[in-house]
């Protein structure tokens, strides 16, 4: 066999190809890895905040379904069950709604929750202020009763009376 008479060109442009070669398959390579590998961590972090707002929703519903509870135990006032009754039945229900919210959370689910809270203590206070007001009106309206009869019978006991002569 003939050996080529620029053999040193040859094989050093062959080794330039090889590694040019080498660097542009790796670079591929590279950019395929990445291609797919970022779209799974990315994948990874929306499984977690999906996860994250389902347990809030969750959350969220059994903090309505207490409230919508404790209204509804509080409406009861009205229908003249005793108001220790309905305390003893309210009392826990707003221990869970205050328990449900983490006072340090800055979430805007959590401080609403927390102004609700304490909406519907207000509330339960107010309704059982008013309550104890009815029980006053009542009072008073059996002492106004009262005063007009003895007004009635100091009237008529005046007319009964003879002047002095």
């Amino acid at each position: 066999m003939s050996t080529a008479i620029n053999l040193k060109d040859h094989n050093a442009a062959f080794t330039r190809f090889l590694i040019l070669f080498i660097i542009t398959v790796a670079m591929v390579a590279g950019a395929l890895y990445f291609d797919f590998q970022t779209p799974q961590k990315e994948l990874e972090i929306l499984r977690e905040r999906s996860d994250l707002l389902r347990d809030q929703n969750l959350a969220q519903e059994n903090y309505k379904r207490t409230l919508e509870e404790t209204i509804a135990i509080i409406g009861r006032l009205d229908s003249n069950n005793s108001k220790a009754i309905i305390s003893s039945e309210v009392e826990p229900k707003i221990a869970i709604l205050r328990n449900a919210v983490n006072i340090d959370d800055s979430t805007s689910p959590k401080r609403l929750n927390v102004i609700i809270t304490k909406l519907v203590n207000e509330y339960k206070n107010a309704r059982f202020d008013f309550e104890d007001s009815r029980g006053f009106q009542d009072e008073i309206k059996k002492k106004n009763r009262e005063i007009a009869e003895l007004k009635d019978n100091l009237d008529r006991s005046r007319k009964n009376e003879k002047p002095p002569q």
